[in-house]
């Protein structure tokens, strides 16, 4: 089943363990969980929710991958730039102190809380050229 990270609304997103063999002993052979939120510039709202809504499919596998790299090897930034077509989404990794008091499992195995939580600001531009992603 497909899932959509929403706008304006924190989310904790769940990555399960990976079984494959090549990352069976790394980071991602348990479950961790991630806060993440993408907040709406609101400059013009509904012209951004459009924009938001045809490229939210776009938009959560470009997070997801920021959030996957992060967990495995930390990001050497806490700010992330990405664009696609005629919006940007710059993300900032921070602190989830909630996170640090929350217990979960994944059955019986425990998840393990991120220690940052990440939220993007989306925002409309005129650049509609290809996606890309920038570290800064």
């Amino acid at each position: 089943m497909s899932y959509y990270l929403p706008l304006n609304k924190a989310t904790l997103l769940f990555f399960p363990p990976q079984s494959d063999k090549m990352i069976n002993t790394g980071p991602l052979s348990m479950p961790w969980v991630v806060q993440v939120m993408i907040k709406q510039a609101r400059t013009e709202p509904i012209d951004e929710i459009a924009v938001f809504f045809r490229a939210q499919n776009e938009i959560t596998s470009a997070i997801e991958s920021v959030l996957v790299t992060d967990i495995l090897a930390p990001l050497p930034s806490n700010e992330v730039k990405l664009a696609g077509r005629g919006y940007s989404l710059h993300g900032v990794r921070k602190c989830w102190k909630y996170g640090k008091g929350i217990e979960l499992a994944w059955g019986e195995t425990p998840i393990r809380t991120c220690d940052d939580k990440w939220v993007f600001n989306f925002a409309l531009n005129d650049d509609n050229s290809s996606s890309r992603l920038e570290v800064h």
